[in-house]
C-alpha cells in the first residue's frame, strides 16, 4: 500500500496559469503525459468540506496515483479565498484524494478544487 502526502507549497512551481484556451469541467479529462509516460488527467471538483476537524476525509475516488499539482479555492460567505490556507492538506490513499482541515471556521464550506493527477489503471 502506498501512502503519498501533497505538499501544497512543493507543488507551486507546478502551477499553470488559467486561460481562456484551457477547458476545466467536472468530468475528469485526458490532458497530456507525464514525464514518466503516463496520462495526465485533469477534474475539478466541487464539495462541501466536512464538519469533522483534523480527519481526512474522502473527497474523491479517481483511482488517483500520483498528484502532479493541485489548486484549490475556498468559498465562504460568497467570497472567495485561494489556496494560500495553512490549514488545508490533502492527502492521497488508496487512489482517493482526501481533504483535512484544522480550524472549525472551514467546516461546512464550498471548496473548488483543481487537481492534475495519475492514474493507477493506466
Amino acid at each position: 500500500m502506498s501512502i503519498k502526502y501533497v505538499d501544497l507549497n512543493a507543488l507551486s512551481h507546478f502551477k499553470e496559469k488559467m486561460d481562456a484556451s484551457n477547458n476545466y469541467s467536472t468530468t475528469e479529462q485526458l490532458i497530456g503525459k507525464w514525464i514518466d509516460g503516463k496520462p495526465i488527467y485533469r477534474k475539478v471538483l466541487q464539495v462541501t468540506t466536512s464538519s469533522s476537524l483534523n480527519k481526512f476525509n474522502n473527497i474523491y475516488n479517481g483511482n488517483i496515483k500520483d498528484v502532479i499539482s493541485l489548486d484549490f479555492q475556498y468559498l465562504s460567505e460568497g467570497e472567495g479565498y485561494p489556496e494560500n490556507f495553512q490549514d488545508f492538506k490533502f492527502y492521497v490513499r488508496d487512489g482517493i484524494l482526501k481533504e483535512r482541515h484544522t480550524q472549525a471556521y472551514y467546516s461546512n464550506h464550498q471548496l473548488t478544487v483543481i487537481v492534475k493527477y495519475t492514474k493507477t489503471t493506466d
